[in-house]
């Protein structure tokens, strides 16, 4: 059991350390509104643009899938309830997010597709969960 604690705690840290890297290399750090509160007071992070890409796919959706994975296996790391109420949890909260965006545009840009995407990386951590749980009595 505490091996598959372990390695779970590995997971949910990489994916949110990956999703982090991208998402700076990819946006950069000069429209992050919580960055320019932070050098507003004192300049300590700096400020860069991202690489643009010319896909779509890596540019806007690669970033939610990373940060969505890793908002679910990181609430699946701190709490004992069940998976599905985990990911549930995550996917509401995500949800949230994103109409945050809709309603308050300078937070980020809302996006439908974005939706679609939590919705069947929801469906599918669901499955995967499933499936793991048949076969591994520790999972």
């Amino acid at each position: 059991m505490f091996f598959v604690k372990k390695i779970r705690s590995i997971i949910s840290i990489t994916f949110i350390l990956v999703s982090i890297f991208f998402y700076l290399l990819l946006h950069g750090t000069n429209n992050l509104l919580v960055v320019n509160i932070i050098n507003n007071i004192i300049y300590i992070i700096p400020v860069f643009s991202g690489i643009n890409f010319h896909n779509d796919f890596i540019n806007g959706y690669l970033i939610d899938i990373l940060w969505f994975v890793s908002l679910i296996t990181i609430s699946t790391f701190f709490s004992s309830l069940s998976y599905f109420i985990n990911s549930l949890f995550a996917f509401i909260l995500a949800i949230l997010f994103e109409l945050m965006q809709y309603f308050f545009p300078f937070l980020g840009t809302f996006d439908y597709f974005d939706l679609l995407c939590y919705l069947g990386i929801f469906i599918i951590y669901n499955l995967v969960c499933c499936i793991i749980r048949k076969f591994f009595t520790n999972f």
